[in-house]
């Protein structure tokens, strides 16, 4: 966790989770990206190569000609007959550097040098100080100051060089070799790499960086470090993710990053860093890499430049530019918080809204967030934030004319098309044919009686889930008045009070339940609730328990012993949400089932059932625990105040500090930028594919560490996905609201496990 440093500490504003301080400071690397194309003075988009002079300054070798950075845009600098040029190296003192291809390499600096080379196409070049070695498909050539001399005839390509104090290094398709450049008149030595797990004979040896008297190679076998005449060898068993290798340089102590055919690994020595996907590169295969000292990559691809930059920020930091970005694009009607899209993939600038089927379960999760932020800052501009999320989430109530029933999601009259339009019977009876429970409801979309709003009805047990979630931290947190309290009291009873009066069912504006929320003792207990049995019975059960917390009325009380006594609904907890098979396994029921255990455990006044309630808990936390969610984990550990899993207490106390790490880690390592770029891994060398009968071929986890991806390798960003799923994303076009990382941010923060 060398990129992460975390405080921990104990809060006097919420409630003390009991884990030592963690030996972390509240400072991580945060990484930015910027991406460069012709519209930044490129001149071309095309870059098979990049340098950094040795003041910092980036050079760029395009199809077009070669470009310089002064540090907004490239200024374009035009080379005759520049294409065929594809390599690039700087000189020491960053008086000239050199660009080669063909039978040609050219010195620029106050004046072009250029030289050919009499047999032989250039294909590798390394830095000598002022000079520069330049391997060809006919050996080695050394070029000084406008003069070349051959120093190794051989009938092999050169295909990387590499200098290292007085030794010079280079690999070819069949082996690696060296040479000490201090009297050396001899034949070259192969080099075999060798540690005290793997022994290599390395061919394909495509890439080779120096770094400060280490040698990085780079070769079909995996990746090697040569440092003090010892050898360490990497391969997918020790956490490198890919071997296609293309490329590879050092700069900041330590670190080297390769480039391969599908994205670009930074490796720190210990950990492993894959950057690929448009959330990092513009296009996965590398040409080059240049690394500065402070650790910024420049990569040059096929479409254009990116620059990975690394600066050190703070988790509140963070959450501070979350809050902004929502300001700026993720409120929709100015009341509801949720994704937005843009018309054009990564073009923050045109970013839009639409309503969505959970507008509600959504607002209602970044509504507790401000809950927990007001309870840590006692900020009155955050209290009024929630206020205004109790607000959304009241109209949705208040549009439906059914007292207790939520609306998915409202649309304005007034300069809107009918959203009926496309929902009519027939509409719904073909979409029946496709999915079976497509519930045929005319219309999709009431009126409101002031005939201000059309409403979206068939709500689902998200927005309940949502709903009470987020209803019971703001009675706790945010509610400082009688008068507060006693608005919430009325809308939790009100809602409460339609479920447990219609049969444990949301029943929707044609008198039947809608197509998820039924929660009714015939369908959970029936043949055809079997799947959801374990996670019915926990929200039902955790309604019932914030209904009683918040209105104090019995007719909860009863209808939650009703529902254990006659028909099991608290055996049925210990279940949980379905983990097989894979088909019955949906990747938002973990959110649904730890947005009710907060309600369900946090509330039960009965310490069997608590205890009961805890088993399912963890029983859950052994399939997700690995997943690394800093939702879940938070509620874990919230839950679990003196405890942890029923193991020995080290055991537990273990577990727990690892629950506490990993949620500090995915919330540093989240992106600030939330958007849905496709993102693949299930290629990827330390990756272990799912086994499991029926599984899908892109469902897996790291093989080393049993973990997830990292937040920032995968495309998952929102809490109701599955982390496990290795290909994944879409176009670009839409970017998620940082609520998945406030509300665990916010709510770590009440129970002490995170400092501000």
């Amino acid at each position: 966790m060398s990129f992460l440093a975390l405080a921990v500490v104990a809060l006097s504003a919420g409630p003390t989770v009991s884990i030592d301080p963690a030996p972390y400071t509240d400072l991580y690397a945060q990484e930015e990206v910027t991406f460069y194309d012709t519209e930044d003075g490129l001149p071309s988009i095309d870059v098979p190569a990049i340098a950094l002079l040795s003041d910092g300054t980036p050079v760029a070798l395009t199809a077009q000609g070669y470009a310089r950075f002064d540090g907004t845009t490239w200024q374009s600098q035009w080379l005759d007959q520049a294409g065929g040029l594809s390599l690039i190296a700087a000189s020491d003192d960053g008086s000239h550097f050199w660009v080669a291809g063909g039978d040609r390499v050219i010195q620029v600096g106050e004046t072009t040098i250029a030289l050919r080379i009499p047999r032989g196409t250039v294909t590798a070049l390394a830095s000598a100080g002022d000079s520069v070695f330049a391997g060809t498909t006919d050996g080695i050539w050394l070029i000084d100051n406008g003069k070349r001399k051959r120093i190794l005839r051989a009938d092999y390509q050169v295909m990387s060089l590499a200098k290292v104090d007085q030794n010079l290094y280079w690999g070819t398709d069949r082996e690696l070799l060296h040479v000490g450049l201090t009297g050396w008149r001899g034949k070259p030595s192969p080099l075999f790499p060798q540690d005290e797990n793997l022994s290599w004979a390395p061919t394909d040896v495509s890439a080779l960086a120096a770094d400060d008297g280490t040698l990085w190679l780079a070769a079909r076998e995996g990746a090697g470090r040569f440092e003090n005449n010892q050898w360490s060898l990497y391969t997918g068993e020790d956490g490198l993710p890919y071997a296609e290798f293309t490329c590879a340089d050092t700069g900041e102590p330590g670190v080297v990053w390769f480039g391969t055919e599908r994205g670009a690994i930074r490796f720190d020595g210990e950990h492993w860093f894959y950057r690929a996907g448009k959330r990092w590169i513009p296009d996965d295969h590398v040409n080059d890499l240049a690394i500065a000292d402070d650790g910024t990559a420049w990569i040059a691809t096929p479409a254009g430049i990116s620059r990975i930059t690394r600066v050190h920020r703070t988790l509140a930091e963070k959450a501070d530019e979350f809050e902004r970005i929502i300001d700026e694009r993720h409120h929709r009607l100015d009341k509801f918080v949720l994704r937005c899209y843009f018309d054009e993939p990564g073009a923050l600038d045109t970013a839009w809204q639409r309503a969505t089927d959970n507008d509600g379960l959504y607002t209602s999760m970044y509504g507790a967030s401000q809950c927990y932020r007001y309870a840590v800052t006692k900020d009155p501009a955050v209290k009024e934030r929630a206020k205004g999320i109790f607000d959304a989430v009241k109209l949705l109530f208040d549009v439906t004319g059914i007292p207790g029933f939520p609306a998915r999601a409202v649309i304005p009259v007034d300069g809107n098309e009918d959203p009926n339009i496309g929902f009519s019977e027939a509409q719904n009876l073909a979409m029946q044919k496709e999915d079976p429970l497509w519930k045929n409801i005319v219309p999709r979309w009431p009126l409101s009686e002031d005939g201000k709003y059309w409403w979206k009805c068939d709500t689902s047990s998200d927005e309940t889930c949502g709903h009470f979630f987020f209803l019971a931290v703001y009675y706790d947190l945010i509610c400082e008045t009688e008068a507060e309290r006693q608005e919430v009291r009325d809308l939790v009873h009100k809602f409460a009070s339609h479920i447990v009066d219609n049969g444990f069912t949301l029943t929707d504006h044609d008198g039947k339940p809608t197509r998820w929320a039924n929660w009714s003792p015939e369908y959970v207990n029936g043949k055809d609730g079997w799947a959801d049995r374990g996670i019915q019975s926990i929200e039902i059960l955790s309604y019932l328990n914030v209904a009683l917390h918040i209105t104090g009325d019995a007719k909860f009380a009863n209808a939650a012993k009703y529902l254990r006594d006659e028909h099991d609904y608290h055996a049925n907890a210990i279940k949980g949400r379905s983990a097989w098979p894979p088909a019955a396994v949906v990747p938002w029921d973990p959110n649904l089932a730890f947005l009710s255990y907060y309600g369900l455990i946090e509330y039960e006044q009965d310490s069997e059932l608590k205890q009961l309630y805890k088993l399912s808990l963890d029983n859950n936390w052994l399939f997700l625990a690995r997943q690394n969610d800093p939702f879940f984990n938070t509620v874990w550990l919230a839950l679990h105040p003196e405890d942890g899993l029923e193991t020995e207490p080290e055991e537990a106390e273990t577990e727990r500090r690892r629950a506490l790490d990993r949620m500090a880690t995915t919330l540093a390592r989240t992106p600030q930028l939330l958007i849905d770029w496709r993102m693949e891994n299930a290629h990827r060398l330390d990756v272990y594919l799912d086994p499991t009968l029926r599984q899908r071929d892109d469902y897996g986890w790291l093989e080393r560490s049993g973990d997830a991806v990292p937040i920032e390798e995968r495309s998952h960003i929102r809490i109701n996905s599955d982390h496990f799923d290795l290909n994944w994303g879409g176009e670009g076009k839409t970017e998620y609201e940082g609520t998945f990382y406030l509300l665990p941010y916010y709510m770590a923060r009440y129970y002490g496990l995170l400092t501000d």
